[in-house]
């Protein structure tokens, strides 16, 4: 095996039965601990092999992405250097060079290279089927590589574990990945027509090629999540509730009955088609970006995505241009073209302390969003005058980033900045405790590290279609998003929401601009707010039991602040086109509506949502500019220009309707 890092200052040698222990480290960049004393121990306990992981190496916070390196000599005197940052280490020197736990050649190749000084490093074209050690968490694993690029273009890697992330960067600095295609050698997800539709289930028949088991435990740690598509292969609409499976019977080889909650179901057809992603367990994601600055993912290509496809967390800076999310062609044994082309999200963002630009992305058939941009929420413990106690997980803040408090009502009750930060207590998924600026805001429920929040992010040029959940769910400052083309996504063509007791995803939007995009066909599911692009804040009340109240808008206008949408423009869309709620200073302005409102289906309307009738839906907001929009041939369904809670503004004339 090999060490991706630089070499490791020598140090006094321990020995473990004939083997020396040169060095040995765990932790994350600027911040390791020496273990050479913990392996003595075990070894001298006749332990066979050492678990890589914090509670084994370190038990307390070291930063993120965490690796153990170490530098060995067996008894013969040859030296080893090991690199893992997951799995179980055997403490046998006979094991380490063999092929069950080498790292495979291609990252070999590439990690030479870089360690003699070369600045790039050029793939031979072809197909690479890429094995994983099982003291990696991927098949290719690129850790502290600065100013380096990896050119694989003309290259296909076949990635052949599917519990293992496809590529990883960790702590690089100006790297750039570009040109490979990455695919998996199994699907990633399974599909099949619809034999029997029932009030309460469906019976499907999986296509030849894809996964044949829905009940297979190596492939589903939940319950699957079944869409419906028509006979296009287009999203099926009106079919809300899709998720709400209870239980699934086996009828025969390749045939399963799907006992499903979903209201949707009487729009259902016999020979329509249903699709459903395998949720295999210990994470998601195809491609990770891990706590990475200014790197740049140039046109990769990925097919048949492993959960989340690409997944960047603690960002700063990172560029993603020509970035493509694609269907696969069909599998072996099958002739059915693929309804998915991944299992989750195309671009997953969080806690980025300066927000991704995403330039000329084509996202196409996921199984859930296309982009999410967001920081993490946490709860509040214990509140001591200047001092807050929350839950947290991993990447400490900094001193003088700024902290969102919010109340029992999610409203925005104060900001501050960070003056000392006391981890003492902090372990991975532990509480954290920090001291601000000014007494923490009174009753304050959560709070939002608005530093690392994905803000000032840019997407322009960009497609997302042909997908369930939202085109783009973003929030955090600062951002900007025009010149995109959404068509044909169940939800929201835009949202931009946190989610306070459920994903934990916030805070609330600042300076955004969404301008000259273009929705087509978005918003076929009435779901939440209901609208194709939202700016909205609906949310459960209920901080102990999250899903057993209803959803309630915000009551407070000083939520989102600052909002522009202007000159985007909407085609045969239903529901309300546009939705802004808990907002201040918005500004809408020369959007045009093609056709709204247009189809005939029954919609599934969350109590106190947007009236489906109505083109443009306003609730508790203030300072809302409306100018220069037009509704242009509005469908059947069109009743009005717009419905206004809680809003004194006159937002109909700002919509001329052209009839």
């Amino acid at each position: 095996m090999r060490v991706i890092c630089c070499a490791l200052v020598a140090l006094s040698c321990l020995s473990l039965g004939g083997v020396k222990v040169v060095s040995a480290s765990w932790g994350s960049l600027g911040k390791r601990i020496d273990v050479r004393e913990l392996l003595q121990k075990k070894i001298g306990s006749g332990e066979k092999e050492v678990a890589i992981d914090w509670q084994t190496l370190s038990n307390r916070h070291m930063g993120y992405a965490m690796e153990f390196e170490g530098i060995f000599k067996d008894a013969a005197g040859k030296s080893h250097k090991i690199l893992a940052n997951c799995g179980k280490l055997p403490l046998d020197p006979a094991k380490w060079s063999t092929a069950e736990y080498a790292f495979n050649d291609l990252q070999n190749q590439i990690m030479s290279a870089y360690e003699r000084g070369e600045k790039r490093f050029v793939v031979a074209p072809g197909i690479y089927y890429l094995t994983r050690s099982p003291l990696q968490s991927s098949h290719l694993r690129f850790w502290n590589l600065k100013d380096f690029t990896i050119d694989a273009t003309g290259c296909v890697f076949v990635m052949t574990d599917i519990h293992a992330v496809g590529l990883e960067l960790v702590h690089c600095a100006n790297v750039t990945f570009k040109g490979a295609t990455i695919t998996r050698e199994v699907p990633m997800f399974s599909q099949g027509t619809v034999k029997e539709v029932g009030d309460k289930h469906v019976v499907v028949r999986i296509h030849a090629g894809y996964p044949q088991d829905m009940l297979e435990k190596n492939a589903y740690d939940r319950t699957p999540v079944l869409s419906f598509f028509n006979r296009s292969r287009l999203i099926k609409h009106g079919m809300e509730g899709e998720a709400n499976v209870q239980k699934i019977e086996k009828l025969g080889e390749g045939l399963y009955k799907v006992h499903c909650a979903s209201p949707g179901l009487k729009q259902l057809q016999v020979g329509e088609y249903a699709a459903w992603r395998r949720t295999v367990p210990h994470g998601g994601g195809e491609c990770r970006i891990n706590a990475c600055t200014n790197c740049l993912v140039e046109d990769v290509t990925v097919m048949n995505g492993r959960g989340g496809v690409l997944h960047e967390s603690y960002g700063n800076g990172n560029t993603f241009r020509r970035y493509t999310v694609t269907f696969p062609p069909p599998p072996k044994g099958g002739t059915e073209p693929a309804l998915l082309s991944s299992g989750a999200d195309a671009f997953y963002s969080e806690m980025a302390r300066k927000g991704p630009t995403l330039e000329g992305c084509i996202f196409d058939g996921m199984h859930d969003d296309g982009v999410n941009i967001h920081g993490k929420i946490w709860r509040v413990k214990n509140i001591v005058g200047d001092k807050v106690t929350f839950d947290y997980c991993v990447m400490l803040p900094e001193l003088g980033d700024e902290i969102h408090f919010f109340g029992d009502k999610h409203q925005l009750l104060g900001k501050r900045k960070v003056l000392e930060i006391d981890s003492r207590e902090h372990v991975a998924w532990a509480r954290l405790t920090l001291r601000v600026e000014g007494d923490v805001p009174e009753g304050s429920r959560t709070v939002v590290v608005a530093s690392m929040s994905g803000n000032g992010f840019a997407i322009r040029n960009c497609i997302t279609r042909r997908h369930r959940g939202r085109g783009f769910l973003l929030r955090g400052a600062n951002g900007i998003v025009e010149n995109c083309h959404f068509e044909n996504i169940n939800k929201m063509g835009i949202l931009v929401m946190p989610e306070f007791l459920w994903a934990n995803e916030g805070p609330y939007a600042e300076n955004l601009i969404i301008r000259n995009n273009r929705f087509i066909d978005c918003a076929a599911d009435y779901y939440g707010t209901g609208a194709v692009l939202a700016v909205s804040s609906m949310e459960p009340m209920n901080f102990e039991n999250p899903g057993g109240g209803p959803h309630e808008f915000v009551p407070y206008s000083s939520c989102h602040r600052n909002i522009v949408l202007e000159g985007n423009t909407f085609e045969k869309c239903n529901g309300s086109l546009i939705s802004v709620t808990s907002a201040s200073d918005v500004v809408i302005r020369d959007n045009t509506l093609v056709t709204p409102l247009w189809r005939d289906y029954e919609y599934v309307v969350r109590k106190g949502a947007a009236p489906h009738d109505t083109a443009v839906f306003v609730s508790w907001c203030k300072n809302v500019i409306c100018e220069g929009n037009q509704i242009v041939s509005p469908g059947r369904k069109f009743k009005r220009i717009a419905h206004c809670e809680e809003t004194e503004d006159d937002i109909e004339k700002g919509f001329e309707v052209k009839r």
